[in-house]
C-alpha cells in the first residue's frame, strides 16, 4: 500500500498536478522552515514604505533653480507648505529652498542663489521606520523623493509620516523586537530578563544582538511617558562576566542628566547580585 501510494504522488508530480518537495531535512525542520519563510514574508508585507506616504509632485509643489524668490513667495501662498525641492532643467533635484534661505532676500533674486545644496532625498522603496528616523536625527520636515534617474517624482514630509504611523496597525506576527520586549520584565524599581535558548550565541552566552534589543527596550520603557520620539544615538556595552541560559538578570536603570532635547542613560545588569554588565545609552529626544 505505501509503495502504490509512493508511486501515486510520483506519477501527480511528474504530470504537474502535485507540487513534490526533495529536501534532506525531516517534515517538521521543514515545515518550521516555510512558516519562517511565511512570517516574513507577511512583516514585510506590514511595513509602510515611503510608496504608501508621499505626496506627488504636482500635488505638493516644487520649484526650478531660475525661479525667482517672487516664484517661491507665491508657491508658499498657495500652499500651506513652506519648504520646497528645487530641480534643473532635467527634473533632477539639486537643492531644497525654506523661508529661512528666500525670507530676506529681494523678489528678482533667482533661486539657485538662496537655496540650500545639501539635500537628503529617499525612494519608493525606502521604508517609513529609517526616514522618519532621518527625520527625527536632522530635524527634516521635508524630504524630496526621487527615482532611480536621481528626478523629483514627490516629496515626503514629517507630519504625514508622523500621521500615517500612529494609525497604522501591524499584523499579529511579533517581530524579533517585540519577543524580546514580551520578555523583560518590569518589578517594582528594576527589570528582569530570564536568559532562553533562543537568546544565545553558538557558543552558549548571550547574545550581544539581543543584549542590545534588551537595552533599547529598557530605554523606550524609561522614556515612555516623555511622548516624544527617541533616537539611540550611542550605547556603550562593557561585558564584565559572561551570561548563559537560564540566568535570570537583574536590569538597573539610572538617569544621569534629561534636556528637553536628549537624555544620558546608566545600565547595570545583575547576576546573583554579582555585576555581570554595563551600558551607557545616549538618546535624541524629538
Amino acid at each position: 500500500m505505501a509503495l502504490t501510494s509512493i508511486l501515486l504522488f510520483l506519477e501527480l508530480g511528474c504530470s504537474g498536478q502535485t507540487p513534490i518537495l526533495r529536501t534532506k531535512h525531516d517534515t517538521y525542520t521543514v515545515a518550521t522552515m516555510i512558516n519562517r519563510a511565511l512570517a516574513n514574508m507577511q512583516i514585510k508585507t506590514d511595513i509602510l514604505t515611503v510608496e504608501q506616504v508621499y505626496s506627488p509632485m504636482h500635488e505638493y509643489g516644487f520649484l526650478r533653480e531660475t525661479d525667482t524668490v517672487r516664484d517661491y513667495l507665491d508657491l508658499v501662498r498657495k500652499s500651506r507648505f513652506s519648504r520646497f525641492p528645487v530641480v534643473n532643467q532635467h527634473q533632477m533635484v539639486v537643492g531644497v529652498v525654506t523661508m529661512r534661505d528666500a525670507g530676506d532676500k529681494t523678489p528678482q533674486t533667482t533661486l539657485d542663489k538662496v537655496m540650500s545644496r545639501s539635500v537628503f532625498t529617499t525612494n519608493l522603496s525606502s521604508s517609513i521606520a529609517n526616514v522618519s528616523q532621518r527625520m527625527i536625527a536632522e530635524d527634516f520636515e521635508m524630504i524630496p523623493v526621487i527615482r532611480s534617474n536621481q528626478t523629483l517624482l514627490g516629496v515626503i514630509t514629517r507630519r504625514a509620516v508622523m500621521d500615517r504611523m500612529s494609525k497604522e496597525q501591524l499584523s499579529g506576527l511579533p517581530t524579533f523586537s517585540e519577543q524580546i520586549s514580551q520578555k523583560v520584565v518590569l518589578q517594582a524599581n528594576h527589570f528582569e530578563l530570564t536568559v532562553e535558548p533562543s537568546m544565545l550565541e553558538k557558543s552558549g552566552v548571550l547574545s550581544n544582538g539581543v543584549l542590545t534589543e534588551v537595552l533599547t527596550t529598557v530605554t523606550r520603557q524609561l522614556m515612555m511617558n516623555s511622548g516624544k520620539n527617541l533616537i539611540i544615538e550611542q550605547l556603550l556595552v562593557y561585558y564584565l562576566q559572561a551570561v548563559q541560559v537560564d540566568d535570570t538578570l537583574r536590569i538597573e536603570t539610572r538617569i544621569v542628566r534629561q534636556t528637553r532635547r536628549s537624555a544620558i542613560i546608566d545600565f547595570d545588569l545583575y547576576l546573583n547580585l554579582q555585576l555581570v554588565t554595563k551600558a551607557t545609552v545616549t538618546l535624541k529626544i524629538n
